[in-house]
């Protein structure tokens, strides 16, 4: 009797614990869609940013290149505009990253956000009636 008496005041205590999480952690479907469309789209955004930042730089420096190729042909000696081979590199390599992480983070935002969206058009609870049938039907669409 006295085990007892010591188990169930700690029983309660954890009964308590547990039902505080788990109302903590209850969201609602619609407002988890709502935040992951947004954040899907800030990801849409920011992929289109950086693929066009990305084929900027890679760009710049394909141009460089044909540069330096151009100065190679010329017959001036005391010519000191040559570009530097670690500088085309750097931004040809860039520009490829850039444009391959934007293009991925498009994708991906897109496809996603386009998935949520779909998903927050076809959560409703409707009541329909239909005077053909008799009674009423409950459609709950997730």
């Amino acid at each position: 009797m006295k085990h007892i008496k010591k188990i169930i005041p700690i029983i309660i205590f954890q009964i308590i614990l547990l039902n505080f999480s788990i109302s903590a952690q209850k969201v609602s479907d619609k407002d988890l869609y709502v935040s992951k469309i947004k954040s899907y789209d800030k990801m849409y955004k920011n992929g289109i940013k950086m693929l066009d930042i990305g084929t900027f730089v890679a760009l710049n420096g394909a141009f460089a290149y044909a540069l330096k190729s151009y100065d190679s042909y010329k017959d001036f000696q005391n010519q000191n505009t040559s570009i530097n081979k670690s500088y085309i590199k750097m931004t040809v390599y860039t520009g490829t990253i850039l444009m391959a992480t934007g293009l991925a983070f498009t994708i991906t935002g897109y496809i996603c956000k386009r998935k949520y969206q779909n998903k927050l058009n076809n959560l409703s609870l409707s009541v329909q009636f239909n005077p053909k049938q008799k009674g009423i039907g409950i459609k709950y669409r997730f």
